[in-house]
Parts: structure tokens; sequence; C-alpha cells
């Protein structure tokens, strides 16, 4: 238990700081603010990157949530939870810094944004739970698709 505790320790330290690292940096990469707008249609989109940090929060409790309902109704150990919180760290600032800037609509970027969610969480949960805590694949990628499914429809509410 102690070497698990050292372990999640270790990754939630280096995933703090990789996820800081790229939100603390973001003014060296070119924002479409500073670029063109890009219009598609009659839509002009800009991307603020100073609501990141925020966004990242709120999307952390949302997914939490969310993943709490399946793993107390699976039955599975809440330590699941810490997974989740991890994944939202190391992938939300990558997939909200990366595919906005992608020359496609705001719809697509969206899809495109929500796939890479569901995908890579299941993977990344999967792998790392695989090390330390035993979650099938099946589990992870429906924790994946619950809370990004259900983070993505309180984003209309909000």
């Amino acid at each position: 238990m102690i070497r698990f505790n050292r372990y999640i320790g270790l990754i939630l330290l280096i995933a703090i700081v990789l996820s800081h690292s790229v939100v603390a940096h973001t003014d060296k990469i070119p924002s479409p603010r500073k670029l063109q707008s890009a219009e598609f249609g009659n839509q002009i989109r800009y991307f603020d990157t100073d609501s990141l940090p925020f966004y990242l929060f709120l999307t952390i409790i949302l997914e939490s949530f969310f993943a709490g309902m399946y793993v107390f109704f699976a039955k599975l150990s809440p330590k699941v939870i810490l997974l989740v919180v991890l994944a939202n760290i190391v992938l939300y600032p990558f997939a909200w810094l990366t595919f906005p800037r992608l020359p496609v609509s705001y719809e697509s970027v969206i899809f495109m944004v929500e796939v890479f969610a569901v995908v890579s969480e299941a993977v990344f949960m999967y792998l790392l739970a695989k090390a330390f805590y035993p979650l099938s694949f099946r589990h992870a990628f429906i924790i994946s698709f619950l809370m990004n499914m259900g983070s993505f429809l309180s984003g209309f509410l909000i």
C-alpha cells in the first residue's frame, strides 16, 4: 500500500508540474487572437487560453463526479477517481492547446477533442491502473465515455 501511494504521489507531482508548465507557457504558443481570426462560414473563432486553468478545474470536478457514480455502482475501488484526476491534468491541456489551432470548424474541433478525450483517457487510466490496481479496459472505457459525455452535456447548462 505504501509503495502504491508513493508511485501515485510521484505521478501526480509530475503531472501537475507538466500541466502547469504547459498552461503557464501558453503565451509562447501563437494564439488565434494574435494571428488572423479563422473564419468558418459566418462564425469567427477565437481560443482563450487565459481561462484554461478554470475550465480544467471545472472539468476535473464534473468528470470526477460522473466517474464516481460509475465507480460506486460498479463497486470499483475509489482509487479509480485518482486516475480520472491524473488523466485530466495530463491530457486536458494538450487537447485544448492543440486541436483548436487546426483549420477546421468549431464543431469539428469539439468532436475531435471529445473523441481524443474518451480514447486517450481510457488508455491512460487502463495503463496506469495496470501497474497498481486491476482495472479492465472495458471499465476504463466506460468510465471515460460516461465522464466525458457528462461533462460535455453539462457544458450546455453552464
